[in-house]
């Protein structure tokens, strides 16, 4: 089995080499005197919102493949278990670029900050909704939520307002569910066992661990389009890479570079088995459960798509792509749902930029250091201006 790189990743390509940038990912800078140059070395440090949770797979890898350094860049990855507490880092500029749900860029900006999103590296979240072993006779869907202990990363975090749009949708009122930080992997897993949570939403491979042990059972899926558009009522983008705006402006060739790496990931992804991308990573990544982590990456369909290679595929894709951005840019409000639900969510409830973290520990890590175990529809305009940061 095979797979493509998200539509979004094509558009953003064609964006960037509009606005002058470099259009092939890998190709070396251009001297003035119009031959190739290699770019000056950099130093770049990306926080990742949970380095081993499959949903950020495209971070590791790139680090992996070398892709970071044909840029000619030295990437510390920084392991953070939630991607709330990765957007404040962004903020507080004690990191260059951050890993997480595209929806932080939508919040952070009600507080009167700016972060822009430079690479989409999911088109849905490849996230799911597990049920407790306990409770799964009785919660069937989210309109069972009401009363329900949900478990999220943390409160504020991109799963908080997945599950806060699925319960308004559901026709419940954000007070009938009693939002929970359970973390990711195995302090998730323990919430659950320990009754502290009924429901939550996590990622693979904690779900696979789950199921195998019988802990818990899946609810909803949010790793295919089809599964998505059912609980959400559209499509949903999510894990992205991004960073302040005036970082952005004031580095706009490292910023290209980083895209760059990004991107070449995706289509190299696009080309290889989950077996071959399993290979590429080293073993703690997985835990030692390389067949694990295998399988339960069969299951991705939704973030990490078949898709075909040839030429004429790609300007297919490319024109089709073209096609639905006009077709959203014209529609009229109440004909996007999500972004009506997005508008709920915000008016409802207050999403704070304080740390609030997990029940973790809290500690971070840096990719080479060991570590811990585990929309709406974003209106076109707001995914197109993303890459307008780093044009001329």
């Amino acid at each position: 089995m095979r797979f493509r790189i998200p539509t979004l990743a094509i558009i953003a390509m064609l964006i960037i080499s509009a606005c002058g940038g470099t259009a092939t990912p890998g190709a070396p800078a251009a001297s003035s005197s119009g031959g190739a140059a290699t770019p000056a070395p950099a130093k770049v440090s990306i926080m990742v919102g949970g380095l081993n949770k499959q949903i950020y797979l495209p971070n590791m890898l790139t680090q992996a493949l070398g892709y970071f350094a044909e840029q000619n860049l030295t990437v510390d990855l920084i392991d953070e278990p939630s991607g709330k507490d990765t957007t404040v880092e962004v903020v507080a500029g004690n990191v260059d670029f951050g890993s997480g749900s595209y929806d932080h860029t939508i919040d952070i900006a009600a507080a009167g900050k700016s972060i822009t999103m430079v690479a989409l590296l999911l088109q849905e979240p490849g996230e799911f909704v597990m049920v407790s072993a306990q409770k799964a006779a009785t919660i069937k869907s989210p309109k069972d939520w009401k009363g329900a202990n949900a478990g999220v990363t943390s409160i504020g975090s991109g799963t908080h307002t997945l599950m806060r749009v699925m319960a308004i949708k559901a026709g419940l009122a954000l007070a009938d569910v009693n939002y929970v930080a359970a973390g990711a992997g195995d302090t998730f897993i323990a919430a659950m066992k320990q009754g502290k949570i009924d429901v939550g939403v996590t990622t693979q491979p904690t779900v696979l661990r789950m199921q195998k042990t019988g802990d818990g059972q899946l609810l909803v899926d949010l790793s295919k389009p089809d599964t998505t558009r059912a609980a959400l009522g559209g499509d949903y983008p999510f894990i992205s890479i991004f960073a302040r705006a005036d970082y952005i402006s004031a580095h706009k060739d490292i910023t290209q570079r980083v895209v760059n790496a990004y991107v070449k990931t995706l289509k190299w992804i696009g080309s290889h088995t989950p077996l071959e991308i399993a290979e590429k990573l080293p073993a703690d990544y997985y835990g030692g459960d390389k067949d694990g982590y295998v399988q339960s990456a069969q299951g991705q369909h939704g973030h990490v798509q078949p898709r075909r290679e040839d030429d004429q595929g790609r300007a297919r894709v490319r024109a089709r792509s073209a096609q639905a951005v006009q077709r959203q840019r014209h529609q009229e409000p109440e004909h996007r749902p999500l972004e009506d639900l997005h508008r709920r969510v915000r008016q409802r409830s207050e999403i704070g930029v304080g740390r609030g973290g997990p029940a973790t520990d809290g500690r971070r890590s840096s990719a080479s250091s060991s570590r811990s175990p585990n929309r709406p529809s974003i209106p076109t305009s707001e995914r197109r201006s993303a890459a307008r940061p780093i044009c001329t």
